[in-house]
């Protein structure tokens, strides 16, 4: 094991223009174990205290030239020598000498003639107190070091939150997106159950008018004969009934094919064609449920409670027959015939978006149904008209084009709400 090396002992500066007492007290303080540096004039202290750098000065009072107390003001005002202690040696008892060299910076005072052992102990005092506050000013330095070490992480930990919260966001963002390009990627097979629920209105529209052209050719067949009085009227009286059922049949069939065609279409929106406009949401709602009554003659009744300052910038058309869509659920399925229900329509504005709630007072929806309700060809209905493409069309609209959320909330018994947040300034700018 290595011995680490000894440390080098204290450097005093002794400053006396008296040889006899620089002898005296050097001798003492050398065999007491200091290195020792003497000076005999203020001038001469100032340049050897710069030059080595000593850990404690004795600096005598009266001296030629410059005095003691302007030898350390001088050395004070170095920041070389500004923190090196000085004790004062002078032969001066008066209290305003003490306090001058108080003022000037010294540290203490010792008395001419110099007591040898009074000497020793403010030596050490002093070197004492200069090493603790040395290591009290490292202590310092490495604790504001470390506080400053910690702000960094501290400041570099928020930053990489952060960035850890835009990540979150841009997946959420990412995975929502995905979703609907799910739904998206879905339309092969939305296309595959439109042909498969075309197919039945289409094909008893083929019948019928197959039916019916064979109807034709038989009155055809029998307009000759009604000049020689041998048809019954019954007869021609059914024949007429049935052409009247079958073109109503028709009719029926082609109706419901061609608005399982504009549902399909709502879901395919060419959005690159599509434009935004300013316009207001109060005067909308009114316009699209007064059409809405006009087609619809049951005896529902309609609230509207919407702030008539909201505007939005965004698709006019595409709200129409989200609405229209919802109120036309809501009649057909919320509510028992012919026993008429209530719908709320309300509408809220809140840091730059707006809330568009649908609500009825029906017989609402079981849970198990509500968490598929947006998917396509999901219906309660099945043979009974619904499609199940309506409420779909809705989401796609809402969350696609529109660029905002549809949310449901429905309890059994108690009735439906369906809830659109809608952004008040569109989704994306057109030339």
């Amino acid at each position: 094991m290595t011995e680490s090396p000894p440390e080098s002992p204290p450097v005093l500066l002794i400053v006396d223009d008296t040889a006899a007492n620089l002898g005296v007290i050097a001798s003492h303080l050398e065999d007491s174990g200091f290195e020792i540096v003497i000076a005999q004039s203020g001038e001469d202290g100032i340049k050897r205290a710069q030059r080595t750098l000593p850990d404690l000065i004795l600096l005598d009072v009266m001296m030629p030239g410059i005095d003691g107390f302007e030898t350390c003001k001088r050395l004070k005002a170095d920041a070389q020598t500004a923190d090196i202690p000085v004790i004062f040696m002078t032969a001066l008892a008066e209290t305003t000498d003490k306090v001058s060299g108080f003022e000037a910076g010294g540290v203490d005072y010792i008395t001419k003639p110099i007591q040898v052992a009074e000497v020793l102990v403010r030596i050490n005092t002093h070197l004492g107190l200069r090493a603790a506050r040395r290591q009290l000013m490292e202590r310092n330095a490495a604790l504001q070091h470390e506080i400053e070490t910690r702000r960094q992480a501290e400041a570099a930990l928020e930053q990489t939150n952060q960035r850890l919260a835009r990540t979150i966001e841009t997946l959420e963002r990412t995975q929502a997106q995905l979703v609907l390009a799910a739904k998206v990627a879905g339309l092969g097979a939305i296309v595959t159950g439109i042909a498969h629920e075309l197919n039945t209105p289409i094909g008893v529209a083929m019948l019928t008018a197959s039916s019916l052209d064979a109807d034709v050719q038989k009155m055809q067949q029998m307009h000759p004969r009604l000049a020689e009085d041998k048809v019954q009227k019954e007869s021609l009286d059914r024949l007429y009934k049935n052409v009247g059922e079958e073109l109503s049949l028709l009719d029926s069939s082609l109706h419901r094919a061609g608005d399982l065609i504009r549902k399909f279409r709502m879901v395919a929106v060419d959005q690159l064609n599509s434009r935004t406009q300013v316009f207001g949401l109060n005067e909308l709602v009114y316009q699209t449920v007064s059409e809405f009554r006009i087609q619809n003659t049951a005896s529902h009744r309609i609230d509207i409670r919407i702030d008539p300052a909201i505007t939005i910038n965004g698709y006019p058309g595409a709200l129409e027959q989200v609405l229209a869509n919802l109120l036309s659920n809501a009649f057909q399925h919320a509510f028992e015939e012919p026993t008429g229900g209530n719908v709320i329509i309300e509408g809220k504005s809140h840091n730059g978006w707006v809330t568009l709630t649908v609500g009825d007072d029906g017989k609402g929806i079981a849970p198990e149904r509500v968490t598929r309700i947006f998917d396509p060809f999901y219906t309660t209905q099945l043979g009974k008209g619904g499609s199940g493409f309506g409420l779909y069309a809705v989401f796609n609209q809402v969350s696609h084009l529109m660029g905002g959320h549809i949310n449901v909330e429905s309890t059994p018994g108690k009735g439906t709400r369906f809830i659109l947040e809608l952004p008040c300034g569109g989704t994306r700018t057109t030339d």
